[in-house]
């Protein structure tokens, strides 16, 4: 029996057992936020690794894009330098083209036919013994067309002067194939009037012009008394003494001013190529050591372009000392610019040379029973003539002159039309980067991101290749002497060192050794085109050309005229009197004719002839306004960039050179105190307008039937010389759309979204218009962004919207610059090993 005391007792008991049972199931509750502790756990992991990965990611790409930038802009700055070698280059042809018009179109502008066998022979042009004012001009029409459709046949027309059955091209030989350099005519003042040296038959060239020695009177003493027979042959004496010293003369004559045009040549020639050959070096050196036209290190450029463009965790992870490499592609041994002219040596950059070129004029030969005017080459295969070292009395050369002539022989460059580049040898510019950026969840490592890229410039030409091909290997670009086409200008003189001692006065070779320029592209005439001698002889001739703004050419027009050539006149020896005496600093001197007011229309004229033609644009990047985007810099920059080249560099800023025509084109001398000088910025823009203005009228034709000009009556001058450009929008060699945020629209009309295409070089700026048909004479269609407003910069091609000249800059996959197979300086196989 339980008592009370034992009851209590199992109630505590049971109070007790309850509380316990109570508190356990509290604790069972509890283990929900364990398992949510440990499941945070996890979910941290995969958020820190989600953020690892994205910042991982955007770290990669941004790297990546950085690397990209760096190399775009070393690919920007070296095809900066691209083109200003191009546009250099042009020059240099520009020069070749001055020398070779001069030559063949000022050099045979006074001929006088002769009557041969009762034939009276008719040329292109021709000056009736009357007088300058008497020139006709057939061009390739009228009388002249049907007999040289004869001599084309058989070579066999005395009027082609194709006899013994020689051909050239199939045609016979005339005076437009040979020409002999004869200046001693009355369309030069102060060539006496009435008065012309320059006559020509068809004997093959042997005899020029025969004038009859004067016999003496050997019956004298038996028909008179002794006394008379010889005062009658002391006169008859004199004559032929007068005679001999005219004929005596004529050859000096012709040697001091072809030697003056040689020596021009020469000075421009040779100061472009030695800028040329410092840009090359330097374009082309190790990338530590390139600088850009700015006169800073490309390399420094470049790195900062990258670590601007860094997030701050890539640039914090920057080891400075090895996180950035950069190559620069032509700076391989195989390609980078040497000289230029180093037989077997594979430069990028190529001298194109002529050994040996054939310049003829008329000399006197007064040991035969005649006086006769015969051809004399300047060149003979032992060196440069006697006649044109020593002249004759009170035409002898200066020492400037005859040392620049003496240096034609002694250099291995004798002529030079420019460079051609190595196709084999590809430009571009190579970066390779890493960073090892801190990454916020992982403290106590890192990750090692890295990038590369290449860069190259594109679309832009140095100038065409003399040979039409170029095997990988080969230091110049081959073709055949046989085959005119295997020449990219099939006009131009052969490359080779002539080893026949007879071709130097074989006269059918001598075709092939004369200078020349192409006209267009496939042209195989250059200036041996009839049309193009015609007109300009006309305009040598007749001075029927317009005014150029500022210059008046109105008292040289409608003939010859002594009172005219009293004041000033052109053509006239005076022209070019100081050209072959270049100064120190040559930044004020000009190897055109006289800028002077009277004269200026000879100035004018030879700038039409070295415009850019078809073939120019379509072979030669060139740059509408250089002086703007070039010149300044490489003045300014001069000494920076000439010291990274080398210091064999054999040029001065004073010497750089401006486009022809950027000095005194307003008759003025431009004081050389002003420090730095600063040339008139006369640029190609401003030749093209010029040719559009001073050809902009018909020429001067004779009113009869069987002298017919080239072309329409009524035709101008820049119409029958169609093939020089227009428009400084012919030079440019790419495009853009009009609005970047609307790809639909551009200038002048909208993209074909069927094919895909647009329309090419046109230029929407209103200094620069191409579209609705702009006035090629009205100068506001030739200025650049700066004549529009002042505080806009230069632009290359000054076509803000349309178009682009010269070379751009695109990413390649780096595989493209690995391949061997594909180019001579192919990158480093261990550039990229990280």
């Amino acid at each position: 029996m339980k008592t009370n005391s034992d009851t209590s007792h199992y109630l505590a008991s049971s109070a007790s057992r309850g509380k316990f049972v109570l508190s356990r199931r509290r604790n069972e509750r509890g283990q929900v936020a364990i398992f949510v502790a440990l499941i945070f756990q996890v979910v941290f992991v995969f958020f820190a690794l989600l953020i690892n990965v994205g910042l991982l990611v955007h770290h990669k790409i941004n790297l990546q894009h950085s690397t990209d930038l760096a190399a775009y802009y070393g690919a920007m700055k070296q095809a900066e330098q691209m083109n200003a070698i191009a546009h250099i280059n042009f020059q240099m042809r520009q020069a070749w083209k001055l020398l070779t018009w001069r030559y063949r179109v000022l050099g045979t502008f006074g001929f006088i036919p002769r009557t041969t066998g009762g034939q009276s022979q008719v040329f292109p042009f021709q000056q009736s013994p009357r007088g300058v004012s008497e020139f006709t001009f057939n061009g390739s029409g009228g009388t002249y067309a049907r007999n040289l459709a004869t001599a084309y046949v058989n070579g066999t027309d005395a009027t082609n002067c194709g006899r013994q059955g020689i051909l050239v091209d199939g045609r016979g030989v005339g005076i437009q194939d040979i020409p002999f350099f004869c200046v001693g005519h009355t369309g030069i003042f102060p060539w006496p009037e009435q008065e012309s040296l320059c006559q020509l038959d068809c004997s093959m060239f042997r005899r020029a012009s025969v004038i009859t020695r004067i016999p003496n009177v050997t019956a004298a003493s038996t028909i008179f008394n002794r006394s008379l027979g010889s005062t009658l042959n002391q006169g008859v004496n004199a004559a032929n003494g007068a005679i001999e010293v005219g004929c005596d003369s004529l050859a000096p004559v012709g040697a001091k001013l072809l030697t003056k045009f040689l020596v021009a040549y020469n000075v421009e020639s040779t100061i472009r190529s030695e800028t040329i050959k410092m840009l090359a070096k330097n374009v082309s050196q190790d990338v530590g050591q390139m600088v850009d036209l700015d006169g800073n290190k490309i390399i420094d450029g470049s790195r900062r372009t990258f670590q601007n463009n860094l997030t701050g965790a890539n640039f914090t992870g920057l080891d400075s000392a090895s996180s950035f490499k950069a190559y620069n592609g032509l700076s391989s041994l195989k390609c980078t610019f040497n000289n230029g002219n180093t037989p077997g040596s594979t430069e990028f950059l190529k001298k194109i040379e002529f050994k040996l070129i054939n310049y003829f004029l008329h000399s006197c030969d007064s040991r035969s029973r005649n006086f006769a005017y015969e051809p004399k080459s300047l060149y003979t295969t032992t060196g440069i003539d006697q006649l044109f070292l020593n002249g004759a009395p009170g035409q002898a050369l200066t020492p400037d002159e005859r040392d620049f002539l003496l240096s034609l022989l002694g250099s291995q460059n004798l002529h030079s039309i420019g460079y051609e580049k190595n196709p084999n040898c590809v430009e571009y510019f190579a970066v390779k980067t890493f960073s090892e950026p801190n990454i916020p969840f992982l403290p106590l490592s890192k990750i090692r991101l890295e990038a590369s890229a290449v860069a190259k410039p594109f679309g832009g030409s140095i100038g065409p290749s003399f040979g039409k091909t170029w095997p990988s290997g080969a230091d110049v670009s081959q073709y055949n002497d046989t085959v005119a086409d295997s020449k990219t200008d099939a006009t131009m003189p052969r490359r080779d060192v002539v080893t026949d001692p007879n071709e130097a006065t074989d006269l059918k070779q001598s075709v092939y050794r004369q200078p020349n320029f192409a006209l267009f592209v496939g042209d195989h005439l250059g200036l041996r085109n009839l049309d193009y001698l015609a007109a300009y002889h006309s305009m040598l001739a007749k001075r029927d050309i317009k005014n150029y703004p500022s210059k008046s050419y109105a008292s040289n027009r409608g003939g010859f005229k002594i009172e005219n050539l009293l004041s000033g006149s052109w053509p006239a020896f005076a022209n070019w009197a100081t050209i072959s005496l270049p100064a120190t600093d040559l930044r004020p001197y000009d190897t055109l004719a006289s800028p002077n007011s009277l004269e200026a229309g000879m100035r004018a004229i030879e700038i039409t002839a070295i415009a850019p033609n078809q073939f120019d644009v379509a072979y030669y990047s060139i740059e509408p306004d250089f002086y703007n985007n070039y010149y300044i810099k490489l003045f300014k920059n001069f000494t920076t960039i000439r010291n990274a080249a080398g210091n064999n560099v054999n040029l001065t800023a004073n010497q750089l050179r401006g486009d022809f025509g950027s000095v005194g084109m307003d008759g003025n001398t431009i004081p050389t105190s002003d420090p730095p000088l600063t040339p008139k910025s006369f640029s190609v823009k401003d030749q093209i307008l010029l040719k559009n203005i001073v050809l902009d009228d018909p020429p001067t034709v004779r009113p009869s039937p069987s002298y017919q000009f080239a072309g329409t009556a009524g035709t101008k001058y820049r119409e029958i010389l169609n093939y020089v450009v227009s428009f400084q929008t012919s030079l440019l060699t790419g495009w853009t759309f009009l609005h970047f945020n609307d790809y639909i629209k551009f200038p002048d009309q909208p993209v074909d979204k069927t094919s895909n295409t647009m329309s090419f070089g046109q230029c929407d700026d209103p200094w620069n218009k191409a579209s609705s048909n702009p006035d090629p004479t009205q100068d506001s269609n030739f200025q650049s962004p700066m004549n529009d407003n002042a505080d806009n910069p230069p632009v290359p091609g000054n076509c803000v919207t349309g178009g682009r000249t010269g070379y751009s800059v695109k990413l390649v996959s780096p595989a493209v610059v690995l391949d061997p197979s594909l180019m001579l300086n192919p990158m480093p196989l261990n550039f990229f090993d990280f």
